[in-house]
């Protein structure tokens, strides 16, 4: 019982960078103004809340960058230096 939920939040960990990973790649695709969440959601396949919560981390780390007026997300400083 104990290996399966291993395997299973490994699995579950794994989809989550896969999902991270396809909203940098939709982000990277927005010209200059940036993308909103909701456009972002859609063309990746998530929910809005789901998109926000793996946006939110990468904006944290540097690899993403929000603008609270426009609501909109850039490729972040720190994605240039890795």
């Amino acid at each position: 019982m104990m290996a399966q939920q291993a395997i299973s939040q490994a699995v579950q960990g794994t989809k989550s960078v896969s999902r991270a990973i396809s909203l940098l790649r939709a982000v990277a695709r927005h010209d200059e103004n940036g993308a909103h969440l909701s456009t972002l959601a859609r063309k990746v396949g998530l929910h809005v809340v789901t998109a926000r919560r793996l946006l939110s981390v990468l904006t944290v780390e540097g690899l993403l960058s929000f603008d609270p007026q426009r609501k909109t997300y850039k490729i972040g400083i720190a994605l240039y230096h890795i």
